[in-house]
């Protein structure tokens, strides 16, 4: 509350939130503002009273008043006014978290003051607004497919009230969907609501006074809702009714093992390649393995089966094989769906919770950039103790692979000597490998190959096309 008039209002129902407190309600209080001058405009009184959606306060500190906000299940609909700024609607959407949505209505008053003369639901899909506080084109995109009831003209108090408008007429009472608590005067609004269907309305009080109490015992949206109906009559009669509201999930969410992602039967559609239980397999080395690729999916759910009676959790757990015959990798991807409205492992693991595993094949189409480079091959001379001439050749060959590693890339040599394939290493004379790069240096290190007296000399490289070599005398390898 940002009026220092009303700041300790809110002790008068201390005793009630202790007896909530105490029989395990949550207790739970905004930050008490501190109501210096700092928070309020001084300039406001000026120029900004003159533009519209300004107002006293700024953003020294947070603030707000219930009032200027009204819940209809997840959704919360609000306003900025007088009482209510910036830091205290950022302060109540990080408090009520994801499971609650905050959508700021525009108010046109330049005495904005509380909600209830601006925006009042009726029944689900229906809302009731005046016409000169907000703009029924510019309201929040989520009241789109709402019924937008457009009040008329109020009738004015004679003695017109001095901290509230006319357009408290609004400010209306339901009792169910159908029935609804409007002033006896306000002549137009009840025609109106007759004309939108509404049933019933109350006339005149006859003097009596009558409080409604609602304990809300709903868990999961389901359980139980007591209306606690007193009255106090003109004789100081008293009369008290009870009426019991039970609120049943005939439709709860539910994923059909046996129709798998049939929308007839089932509440979730599992991603691609779950209901075949046949692999999905993607290219490319650096893929997009996220349940964000519309190429793997994620389990979506449908049949608008995400109500206030259900609390349903989706979590997927990875594990990675990069040992795979026709994959670079390979992944085993377990999708768990929990309904907590349903689940409790205690009673019954197996209600509430399903499985699945989805099979992820990341698979590389690029080949290897094989590259084997020629060196310099040194002139032939005359060996005295051979007898022959003996010369040297340096050959290279190197690799890359965009999904393989240098040390799981392997090389293999094999040379035949005469040109003729008839060496004892399948038609070759000499063979080296398969080696890794670092075991290949120091495998060619080890055993190096002379070769005497050879005019043709046939070399074939992994990977490689064979190559041949065309000497004058002979070569040394």
């Amino acid at each position: 509350m940002a009026t220092r008039d009303r700041y300790f209002e809110c002790f008068a129902y201390r005793p009630i939130i202790k007896e909530y407190f105490i029989q395990g309600a949550k207790w739970t209080a905004a930050p008490k503002p501190q109501l210096l001058d700092t928070l309020f405009d001084k300039e406001y009184k000026g120029i900004l009273k003159k533009k519209k959606g300004v107002f006293c306060l700024n953003e020294f500190e947070p603030v707000f008043d219930a009032a200027d906000f009204v819940r209809c299940g997840r959704d919360i609909f609000g306003q900025l006014s007088h009482t209510t700024n910036t830091m205290g609607v950022n302060w109540l959407r990080r408090h009520l978290g994801e499971k609650y949505n905050i959508h700021l209505i525009k108010s046109l008053d330049p005495k904005a003051w509380h909600i209830d003369t601006t925006f009042m639901p009726l029944a689900p899909g229906k809302v009731l607004i005046n016409p000169e506080f907000v703009n029924p084109k510019k309201l929040p995109a989520i009241l789109k497919k709402w019924d937008i009831l457009i009040s008329p003209k109020p009738i004015p108090y004679k003695v017109k009230p001095k901290v509230m408008s006319n357009w408290i007429s609004i400010n209306t009472l339901m009792l169910d969907e159908k029935r609804i608590i409007v002033e006896k005067r306000q002549k137009p609004l009840i025609n109106a609501l007759k004309k939108w269907g509404f049933d019933g309305y109350v006339l005149s009080n006859c003097g009596a006074n009558y409080t409604i109490t609602v304990n809300d015992l709903r868990e999961c949206g389901q359980g139980v809702i007591q209306r606690i109906i007193s009255a106090q009559g003109p004789n100081n009669l008293n009369i008290t009714a009870i009426q019991t509201i039970w609120v049943v999930d005939c439709d709860p969410f539910y994923v059909d093992d046996v129709t798998c992602n049939d929308p007839r039967f089932t509440d979730l559609l599992w991603p691609n390649g779950v209901c075949t239980q046949t692999p999905v397999t993607i290219d490319g080395c650096g893929a997009d393995i996220s349940p964000d690729n519309p190429q793997l999916g994620k389990p979506t759910i449908i049949n608008n089966a995400d109500d206030n009676c259900a609390l349903i959790s989706i979590e997927h757990f990875d594990e990675i094989f990069t040992i795979e015959p026709d994959a670079c990798f390979k992944v085993l991807r377990k999708w768990v769906v929990i309904d907590w409205c349903q689940y409790d492992p205690f009673i019954d693991p197996t209600k509430g919770r399903w499985e699945r595993v989805q099979i992820i094949k990341v698979r590389d189409q690029d080949k290897p950039v094989v590259t084997c480079n020629v060196g310099p091959c040194e002139p032939a001379t005359i060996n005295a103790k051979l007898g022959v001439c003996v010369g040297h050749i340096s050959l290279t060959s190197s690799a890359t692979d965009k999904c393989t590693p240098e040390d799981w890339l392997f090389y293999e040599y094999k040379i035949d000597a005469c040109n003729d394939k008839v060496g004892v290493h399948g038609g070759w004379d000499f063979r080296v490998g398969s080696l890794t790069k670092s075991n290949m240096r120091r495998e060619i290190l080890l055993n190096s190959v002379t070769i005497h007296s050879q005019t043709i000399l046939r070399i074939h490289l992994m990977q490689v096309e064979p190559i041949l070599l065309v000497f004058t005398e002979s070569a040394g390898l």
